[in-house]
């Protein structure tokens, strides 16, 4: 892989920029099960994703990735005292948040230096099925002057799986498919419809909420973001 083959690099931000590689439901799940260790795994599971509906109603207007967190625990939080009368303290839920934002923001540092990195060969983009506000949560994580574009599912009304999310960005940067590289840590909503339509795509295959058994279209499969610099072929400081 030559830059001169390719124009645009298109980044999923949930579970690849800000987790490398872990989905959301494992980080706080792992972090309860320190507290509660009978804690289920598919109970917690239904329970996030429950909560996360219900944070569509706030989050377009929080502006920052802590408060954005701290809302999505808490409604968490609650509905597993309403499911299973588990009460997580007001220390418990700070200690377990601070933990995970802790690592988070390290892992946007990281990401944060990858991209500087690479900016100059490509077009980059961010794209995500999100909630109204990915690009304030960019600009609170100082990601913005670094990305070409950010596309939020919520905005542009298209949302992953639909390949349509990933053309509105390639298109925006004028590139296409063919010339098109995507990162991101889901078999199903990153890798397999940007495939389809003609993209190289790269999957950060990390802990995971379900089993990915198939991979025939992933062209390169990576455990760390950091791995991008063995696929992208250029010089770099990192």
């Amino acid at each position: 892989m030559t830059n001169d083959n390719y124009r645009s690099l298109l980044f999923d931000f949930g579970g690849t920029l800000d987790t490398n590689g872990v989905h959301w439901s494992v980080m706080y799940y792992e972090a309860l099960k320190n507290i509660f260790p009978s804690l289920d795994f598919k109970i917690y599971s239904e329970v996030f994703v429950k909560a996360d509906e219900n944070l569509q109603i706030f989050a377009e207007n929080i502006n920052d990735y802590y408060e954005l967190l701290a809302k999505q625990f808490s409604l968490q939080c609650e509905l597993l005292n309403q499911r299973l009368a588990l009460n997580i303290s007001h220390k418990q839920y700070k200690i377990i948040l601070n933990e995970i934002y802790t690592e988070v923001r390290g892992n946007i540092n990281s990401a944060r230096k990858i991209i500087g990195s690479i900016k100059q060969n490509y077009k980059i983009g961010i794209v995500s099925n999100f909630y109204g506000n990915l690009q304030k949560i960019c600009n609170s994580l100082k990601l913005s002057s670094l990305i070409d574009i950010v596309v939020d599912s919520v905005k542009v009304s298209y949302w992953k799986p639909d390949p349509k999310i990933f053309l509105f960005a390639i298109n925006n940067l004028k590139s296409s498919p063919d010339k098109c590289i995507i990162v991101g840590d889901s078999y199903e909503r990153d890798i397999k419809p940007a495939k389809q339509i003609g993209c190289t795509t790269v999957w950060l295959k990390g802990k995971s909420w379900k089993d990915e058994g198939n991979s025939n279209y992933a062209d390169f499969i990576i455990s760390t973001l950091s791995e991008i610099k063995k696929i992208l072929n250029f010089k770099t400081n990192i």
